[in-house]
């Protein structure tokens, strides 16, 4: 969310559905989240903003699987929720990891679960922006560590430190994409194809595939 006495990040709303419009409006607006709306995917594809949106709720229910993965890929720099009936609707097309795909709303609605999505885009953001946070977290532990350690020699220090972090560093970030290696590889910046060779490389299993991958 933006600083205080700043304008509010803005969420945007796709759907032909005023009704849907208004249900998600309330909440995020409780939130602190400003909300723009566009009547459908068409729209979305045409419009030219200078940067992304923090997050796109994007009514998929009556949209077939192409025309949301065209959408999709028109606009990669957007995070993209799809909203979908409780039966789905625009389900799984070619089964490859789409761009911009970040997550799924479901029928019925819940509340927290909007502006929940809204604080993990958030979070995202600023970890890709070069959030500081996690030098606040590391660096006493390291100097602990160093501490710790005392005189005695050590060597491959660096390397040692990478082998440790990268394997946990790179579950963590495809647990947070609930499997998706191209959103997992955007964030990491990594190319998609070095992400899998790490991830075989590492023997990392059991990420949970993306819901639909559309």
């Amino acid at each position: 969310m933006s600083a205080k006495g700043s304008q509010p990040e803005r969420v945007l709303v796709v759907s032909s559905s005023p009704l849907l419009w208004r249900r998600l409006e309330e909440p995020l607006a409780a939130a602190g989240y400003g909300t723009e709306s566009l009547r459908g995917v068409g729209e979305l594809v045409r419009l030219r903003r200078q940067r992304p949106y923090l997050l796109c709720f994007l009514d998929v229910r009556a949209c077939s699987a192409d025309a949301v993965s065209d959408c999709l890929r028109a606009r990669p720099g957007e995070r993209f929720v799809l909203v979908r009936g409780s039966t789905g609707g625009a389900e799984r097309g070619n089964g490859k990891d789409v761009p911009g795909l970040f997550g799924y709303l479901r029928e019925p609605i819940a509340r927290d679960e909007v502006a929940s999505w809204c604080r993990r885009a958030a979070t995202e953001a600023r970890l890709m922006q070069g959030d500081r946070s996690l030098d606040d977290i590391l660096y006493p532990r390291f100097r602990a560590f160093l501490q710790n350690l005392g005189p005695s020699a050590m060597s491959r220090l660096h390397e040692l430190v990478w082998e440790r972090v990268e394997r946990p560093l790179l579950t963590a970030v495809l647990e947070w994409t609930g499997g998706n290696q191209t959103r997992a590889a955007q964030i990491l910046g990594l190319h998609r194809n070095t992400l899998r060779a790490k991830i075989r490389a590492l023997g990392i299993g059991g990420s949970r595939p993306s819901e639909g991958e559309l």
